[in-house]
């Protein structure tokens, strides 16, 4: 955006202009981001979650810059965006449990209405689950058009039974500790590796269960390094857990979590919106590969609570008979 924009727009100057959507005032870096499916009202309380964060020691957080008349959303060539203003320098190691656990500690008490997601999980996945359903179903009495749709439609059941685990260890889990009273903290729609490197961006956060980052953590680095996920994924649950205790309540949130398959979800959602052939291409592979290693899948959820260092036998924990045989 031209920096004269950007001046009458939100009253700062730009005194060096670093690439199209990011320039630099004084000490303080800003950038441009897509603001698509963003609310007013959303943006305002990412505003409100990041200075909480800040205010709390919280480094490397970008914060939603509000424009002289109090709005946050800019029309750029047609595009929906949000200036972020980073609050103070980055991190550049790979995030560890330690961090995450800081940053979940920090996060405790900022307030949301409209990004809140605790207690939702059962709704949410049982109507997504009814959908793809429902599409697998219409797929039944077709022949299948390509070799992704032959996949798809011949291994469902499979991950359909996988859901309903999920979705039923979770409704056991929520029976179980009906009088536990968790609050949520700022969390990520989907925490990764990635997820603090380059600032942390409010668009991308939730209040929710810390259990949501640490499953999507552990979920990221299985399928990133499958071969050694072992010893890194018990190194970041051993430095979470000594900065930030987990209950037995969110060890079974988690295990519910990555029992649910997300990776299965996204490959179907994916192959079916997008356009890109190259991008079929990978994720045709992509479903291949994961059902073609659905034990070794199994096998990394049968010693998740081996690797939080969980007997489990305690605390109510348990592995479904199906994975146990």
């Amino acid at each position: 955006m031209d920096g004269q924009v950007v001046f009458e727009l939100y009253g700062i100057g730009v005194e060096k202009q670093l690439s199209q959507s990011q320039f630099e005032t004084g000490k303080h870096l800003f950038q441009f981001v897509s603001a698509d499916n963003q609310s007013e009202e959303e943006l305002y309380e990412r505003m409100e979650i990041a200075n909480h964060l800040h205010g709390r020691g919280e480094t490397g957080v970008f914060i939603p810059i509000q424009k002289r008349d109090g709005s946050f959303i800019a029309n750029d060539n047609g595009m929906k965006q949000v200036l972020l203003g980073l609050a103070s320098q980055v991190q550049s190691t790979p995030v560890s449990g330690r961090d995450l656990a800081a940053f979940h500690y920090r996060g405790q008490g900022a307030r949301s209405t409209h990004l809140k997601r605790v207690g939702e999980w059962k709704t949410l996945w049982e109507k997504r689950t009814d959908q793809i359903e429902r599409f697998w179903q219409s797929k039944c009495y077709t022949t299948p058009q390509n070799d992704f749709e032959k996949l798809f439609v011949e291994n469902f059941p499979y991950y359909l039974g996988m859901m309903e685990n999920a979705i039923q260890y979770l409704g056991d889990a929520e029976l179980e500790n009906r009088d536990d009273n968790e609050d949520g903290t700022v969390c990520h729609e989907r925490f990764g590796d990635a997820s603090f490197r380059n600032g942390k961006n409010p668009l991308e956060w939730v209040v929710d269960h810390p259990s949501r980052d640490i499953a999507e953590w552990a979920r990221d680095h299985y399928f990133s390094m499958p071969n050694t996920y072992y010893y890194t994924v018990k190194q970041f649950m051993q430095a979470y857990t000594q900065a930030y205790s987990l209950s037995g309540y969110s060890l079974q949130l988690i295990f519910a979590r990555l029992l649910f398959p997300v990776h299965f979800f996204e490959a179907v959602e994916g192959y079916y919106t997008i356009s890109s052939e190259d991008t079929k291409r990978h994720l045709e592979d992509r479903l291949a590969e994961d059902i073609k290693n659905t034990q070794y899948y199994e096998q990394f959820l049968k010693s998740f609570f081996e690797l939080a260092d969980v007997q489990a036998s305690s605390n109510r924990i348990r592995v479904p008979d199906w994975l146990r045989r």
